[in-house]
């Protein structure tokens, strides 16, 4: 074969090992186990409070290691302001979560997300960006059986 882009499988070993190699330590998240304690308690306590301040939401933020931890720090500040009537501010942090959570597989905190973020949108009287993400809501809902 006369192509200049043609590979032995030797090439392709060594080019797939040297990727992996690459990927595995280059790529990877170090994971603060403390922070990782201290962002999940905020996110027990903010499950089984009454209180819509802020406070938890922000602190939690400050303890996001990953995408999805950045994401449901930044849905439960939306929410928040979602609870209090201020929708523009719900709007400007939900979508934040959604470009956190768009990084990730999970769809379901995804439906979470962009159910709050249709509903905000709405109610700040954006109709046409909570038309366009209801159709994104039902799309990937339908993916979720």
């Amino acid at each position: 074969m006369n192509n200049i882009f043609y590979l032995t499988y030797r090439d392709k070993l060594l080019l797939f090992v040297s990727l992996l190699f690459s990927t595995l330590s280059f790529s990877q998240l170090k994971i603060d186990e403390e922070k990782r304690k201290n962002f999940y308690a905020l996110k027990n306590e903010y499950e089984f409070s009454v209180n819509f301040s802020n406070e938890i939401g922000e602190k939690m933020i400050a303890f996001a290691q990953d995408d999805y931890e950045k994401s449901m720090a930044y849905v439960i500040l939306g929410e928040n302001y979602y609870n209090k009537s201020d929708f523009l501010n719900a709007v400007h942090h939900l979508e934040k979560s959604l470009n956190f959570i768009k990084k990730t597989d999970s769809l379901d905190f995804k439906v979470r997300v962009l159910n709050v973020l249709v509903i905000s949108y709405r109610r700040a009287g954006l109709i046409s960006e909570s038309d366009e993400n209801w159709k994104l809501l039902k799309k990937i809902s339908s993916q979720l059986g």
